[in-house]
């Protein structure tokens, strides 16, 4: 996975999440200004392509801010795009 450098003085908070294989993952969240959230369900549509959906209410609750992260190829060793919808 690639790494996360931000730029200096960039506002941006960085949490690490634990993915079902066990890995590490870091999702930048202040900087995307996501809302108040409890919980952060993950998906994997494509091989190239990780979307978090953040909510609040729990799995079931109400989505508040999604980002979909698309990789360059299936290593996932570096970002093409991030967006939050």
């Amino acid at each position: 996975m690639g790494q996360y450098l931000p730029n200096q003085g960039a506002p941006f908070t960085a949490t690490s999440v634990a993915a079902s294989d066990g890995t590490q993952l870091q999702v930048v969240t202040s900087g995307f200004a996501i809302p108040d959230y409890d919980y952060v369900a993950v998906t994997y549509p494509l091989t190239t392509q990780e979307v978090y959906e953040f909510k609040t209410g729990g799995v079931a609750g109400t989505t508040v801010g999604t980002i979909t992260v698309n990789y360059v190829d299936a290593t996932k060793a570096d970002i093409l795009n991030v967006a939050r919808t």
